[in-house]
This record gives structure tokens, sequence and C-alpha cells, in this order.
């Protein structure tokens, strides 16, 4: 019986302790109008550095090849609240173009549909939970 509990305490740990802290998701990028530039993906974890592409935990480019839908895989992320911010780099320059006042001239979209688009979203207004492998965001490009 005393082994019985012992393999069991073991076995517990190891699951514990040995269980991924990280999941790999997939992106779904819906309203892709135009087969030019790139989407360019930053996923954040922390509110203090949301939108700091420098403080992304991760920053990820795919060119676009067709219009539609772009399946996007993220391996590696945490368990636990992220937000994800897109926009289709439709020059090629590697930034979000906008206007003087900061409206945005390119398409682009967040973990969660955002309520107002007359301010800058905070990470709260768009964060999600990762939860599983193969975990499907969907995120739908927008214009302003």
């Amino acid at each position: 019986m005393l082994i019985k509990w012992l393999f069991g305490g073991f076995l517990f740990l190891q699951l514990h302790y040995y269980s991924p802290k990280t999941q790999d998701v997939i992106l779904e990028i819906n309203n892709i109008k135009e087969v030019k530039g790139y989407i360019w993906v930053g996923v954040y974890n922390n509110a203090q550095y949301f939108l700091n592409q420098e403080k992304a935990i991760l920053v990820k480019g795919e060119a676009v090849k067709k219009a539609g839908v772009l399946y996007v895989e993220l391996k590696g992320l945490p368990i636990g609240a992220i937000a994800v911010a897109v926009f289709h780099d439709l020059n090629g320059n590697g930034e979000l173009d906008q206007t003087l006042v900061g409206i945005p001239k390119e398409p682009y979209a967040f973990s969660q549909k955002l309520k107002s688009k007359w301010r800058p979203p905070q990470f709260e207004d768009v964060k999600i939970e990762v939860k599983q492998a193969g975990q499907v965001i969907k995120m739908n490009l927008e214009e302003w």
C-alpha cells in the first residue's frame, strides 16, 4: 500500500512539473483583400509592453500569397493571457502606416474585436487565454 502511494505521488509530481508550460496555436487571419506585402503578427503577454514590438514575446511575418484567409502557426506560446496584434503591411516597409493623427492606413486586427476604434486598444481589451495545443484564434482584418 505504501509503495502504491509513493508511486502515485511520484507520478503526480512528474506530471505537474514536466507538463508543458507552452502550447502551439494557430491564427486564422481572415479578410485579406490584396495579394501583396506581408502579414505581421505580434504576441504580447504583458499589459505594460503591449504594442511595443521590441517587447513582444513573438514577432512573425508571412508573405501574402493569396487573398482570403492566411493560417499562421505560433509555436511555444505561454499558457495564460496573451494579446495578438496583426497588420497587413501592404507596402512592405515593416511598419503599420498611419495618418498624422494615428489612424491606421493599412488593415489591422487584434485577438478580440475592438469595442471602439477611437482610441488605441489596451491589453485588457483584446487579451485571450491560451489553454490547449492546436487552439485556433480567429481574427478579421479591418480598415479604418
